[in-house]
């Protein structure tokens, strides 16, 4: 098997497996040192900015006996002209103190938005984790603020981390695993599967979607596979976003799910409408989802349309524009449709590029190329293929956004990466899209079974047999194509 590796070109995935700095022992302070620091406490600007012209070489970065920097007491009490003049006397912004926080954490632990919104502009990390106390999973600045209500820096720091970068590139739909004839759900492969993306270049996974067999799992169930997930990325500290799917028929359910997702550390929730019991409109469904996104507001959301699955009528440009105005969490959406003029709509709609739209239907990714260049718009989707074939997303993702390549050259290239996509298609159509994953990814060595869950009928050994012959060639086209449309940076 191919083991070739891509790597995170996007600051915000790279920057999220980044070790803290931890800050040193403390040891005996000076004078000064201990003058610093409780000027710091005390908010005392000038005085600590006459302390440091008068002794130009003290370590600003010198710890108390509780191992805290002047800057992390002035951050976490909300003196903001105290973390100014530490900053300018070169601070360090990501050490850590004993319990794993960083100044940002303290501040937005505390919500001083001021604070958060400096340290930020001069350079602190907003993707670093703290370190994991007792049972406490290690959480962003911005997951620290959700815990503890603080919405306005939740807010500021959303924004902040898209404008990194958050859903630009692959996220992949995973599998949901069951043991053989009793289907109960396994998860001992989990963190095997995710080194096994991260490595291909995928940004993130979006769990427990279709691809995921949502609606054959228990509230339980989904919950052990999200907080399964989380464990995983945060033991082995990869660059991983995770995207909850929580959509189910009811909405208390869905809200329940949400509310988890936040509480353990999920970087995004997406929702689909009820499938059952339709919204009638836009007006509707915009409606049921802002309950949603409101169980967990400190958590990006986004809002999954599915038409073919969902069977609505229901634009996802019209629901856009009510749910901008509704949902202060807004993230962006799954958009897993073929309707080109919504897509289009919901650009113009978003001329600030605010939102990411991920498509979700891989042999279409083409068809919206043409509007996420016209309006700056940078690439992110979700698709099956990116849990074994992703080599072959990051190449296509490189030169989607690639803006020197003539238009005629990037959409030849861009057709040639399609016909792998295109015959993994009709392998798709033979077997169905949960059976082809699960066969694709025992074929790579991280799933043992291909059960699938009731309804869904499993799919026959000699259709197993069949399948793994078509992906040995999958892989084999794969490796030509890509010796063929180089990459743009090459």
């Amino acid at each position: 098997m191919d083991t070739k590796t891509a790597t995170p070109s996007s600051a915000f995935p790279a920057a999220m497996g980044r070790e803290q700095q931890q800050a040193p022992s403390a040891t005996r302070l000076s004078t000064a040192e201990t003058k610093l620091i409780n000027l710091a406490k005390e908010g005392k600007a000038d005085e600590l900015a006459k302390l440091l012209d008068e002794f130009p070489t003290m370590n600003p970065n010198a710890l108390d006996e509780h191992g805290e920097t002047g800057l992390m007491w002035a951050s976490g009490k909300g003196h903001r002209k105290v973390a100014g003049v530490l900053i300018q006397a070169k601070a360090d912004l990501d050490v850590v103190d004993p319990w794993g926080l960083t100044a940002l954490m303290l501040a937005a632990r505390c919500g001083h938005l001021p604070i958060v919104e400096l340290l930020v502009k001069f350079g602190a990390s907003i993707n670093l984790r703290s370190t994991k106390i007792d049972d406490v999973r290690p959480k962003t600045a911005r997951q620290i603020a959700a815990e503890h209500g603080k919405l306005d820096v939740c807010y500021y720091l959303m924004e902040k981390e898209r404008e990194l970068g958050m859903f630009h590139g692959m996220m992949a739909p995973t599998m949901s695993e069951f043991e053989e004839k009793t289907q109960r759900l396994v998860t001992k492969n989990i963190a095997a599967y995710a080194r096994h993306l991260v490595k291909t270049g995928v940004r993130g996974v979006f769990c427990c979607g279709t691809c995921g067999e949502s609606m054959t799992l228990s509230e339980a169930e989904r919950k052990l596979i999200l907080e399964a997930w989380i464990d995983a990325r945060n033991i082995l500290k990869l660059p991983l976003i995770i995207i909850a799917q929580v959509g189910c028929e009811s909405l208390t359910a869905a809200c329940n799910l949400a509310h988890h997702a936040q509480l353990v550390g999920a970087d995004a929730v997406a929702c689909m409408i009820p499938t059952f019991f339709k919204p009638d409109s836009a007006k509707e469904g915009a409606a049921f989802t802002a309950k949603v996104a409101a169980a967990a507001p400190g958590t990006h959301f986004l809002f999954y349309q599915f038409p073919d699955i969902v069977q609505n009528k229901m634009k996802a440009c019209d629901w856009l524009r009510i749910a901008a105005d509704t949902i202060p969490n807004l993230a962006g959406m799954k958009f897993t449709s073929l309707d080109c003029s919504d897509y289009a709509n919901m650009c113009a709609q978003d001329p600030e590029n605010k939102y990411a739209f991920l498509p979700g239907y891989e042999d279409s990714y083409t068809a919206f190329v043409a509007y996420n260049n016209s309006t700056g718009r940078r690439f992110g989707g979700v698709g099956l293929l990116a849990n074994f074939l992703n080599l072959l997303h990051v190449r296509y993702i490189e030169i989607a956004d690639n803006e020197t390549m003539s238009c005629k050259e990037k959409f030849k290239a861009l057709e040639k990466l399609q016909s792998v996509v295109r015959r993994a298609g009709a392998i798709i159509k033979a077997v169905g899209a949960v059976g082809f994953l699960k066969v694709a990814m025992k074929f790579v060595g991280i799933a043992s079974s291909i059960e699938q869950r009731l309804p869904l009928k499993n799919i026959s050994p000699k259709q197993a047999l069949w399948a793994q012959g078509e992906l040995a060639g999958l892989f084999a086209e794969m490796d030509q194509v890509l010796s063929e449309v180089k990459s743009p940076s090459s």
